[in-house]
């Protein structure tokens, strides 16, 4: 499921990380409603959007859930790295060559 934020300029600052958030949030609520398992949550960015992944993950620690269990970040110069967010300083980074691995559930994170 992807959501969509207001976008910069006509939105200032914390409106698009808040709008970002708070889909996240229902989707953890009401995922069920969607016959969508949302006890897995992942996020996903690439560039900018890779910031909001990475924010919407910080803000849920902060606030006390959902709990979101695995990032996609990519940049569009570099390859995508896949981080299991229950770590926030990961401990396993891994580029798009093993990615395949993670998703087929043949790399363990154990």
């Amino acid at each position: 499921m992807f959501g969509n934020y207001t976008r910069s300029p006509e939105a200032k600052y914390p409106i698009a990380l808040e709008e970002a958030y708070a889909v996240t949030k229902w989707i953890a609520e009401n995922g069920q409603t969607l016959s969508k398992n949302s006890s897995r949550l992942a996020v996903s960015g690439d560039g900018v959007g890779g910031n909001m992944a990475t924010s919407v993950v910080l803000l849920s620690k902060e606030r006390g859930g959902p709990t979101i269990g695995f990032q996609l970040l990519s940049n569009r110069s570099q390859m995508p790295i896949l981080i299991p967010t229950p770590i926030l300083i990961p401990r396993w980074v891994f580029s798009h060559s093993r990615g395949h691995e993670i998703v087929l559930g043949k790399l363990s994170f154990k």
